[in-house]
């Protein structure tokens, strides 16, 4: 393993798992995912699983770069995350095309949320801000309801972000469009 490639995989665990803080337990945890000189890990330490629509992929992240992270697999499939949103998605088998979204301010100072897919119309959605949430000490994280209104329908959005007891990201869960299936990204090493 080279050694840019420890940096950068030191580089994601501390922006991604850190959120905007590192302490020394995180920056611990980092450390034993970075094999030393003559251990050999397996390439498994690095994985997560991404659910859409009942099926599951396995991605790896790759790099860092600013606030996003980069996950990729062994078919070409790409996810962009920048802590709040799944903000690419693209690749995927079959005729899904290339998903985008983002989390944006209006003129009005409302939260919104938008998604596009390609060849299909970009839907909003209005939302609460981020809101704090706890079950237990090994629970918790932020969650994002949102809405919106197609035929008279009110569609929900919810977004969530869940830590375990360490700070570090478990589960990043968004919706493809509000009322439509949920993308599920999973930290599989504990």
């Amino acid at each position: 393993m080279t050694l840019v490639y420890r940096w950068a995989l030191v580089a994601f665990f501390l922006v991604i798992l850190g959120a905007c803080s590192v302490n020394v337990t995180q920056v611990d945890t980092v450390r034993r995912f970075i094999p030393d000189g003559g251990e050999q890990q397996r390439l498994d330490n690095f994985a997560w699983s991404f659910t859409l629509a009942g099926t599951e992929y396995r991605l790896y992240a790759t790099r860092i770069e600013g606030r996003n992270a980069y996950f990729t697999n062994d078919i070409g499939m790409n996810l962009v995350w920048d802590g709040e949103s799944i903000i690419v998605l693209e690749n995927l088998p079959g005729s899904f095309g290339r998903y985008e979204s983002g989390r944006e301010i209006t003129v009005e100072g409302l939260e919104e949320r938008w998604y596009a897919r390609a060849g299909v119309a970009a839907q909003r959605a209005q939302c609460s801000p981020l809101r704090e949430w706890r079950l237990t000490d090994d629970r918790y994280g932020w969650r994002q309801e949102c809405s919106a209104r197609r035929d008279g329908v009110v569609l929900p959005a919810v977004h969530l972000l869940e830590r375990d007891s360490r700070g570090l990201v478990r589960l990043i869960q968004a919706p493809i469009a509000p009322g439509g299936p949920l993308m599920t990204l999973r930290r599989l090493k504990p």
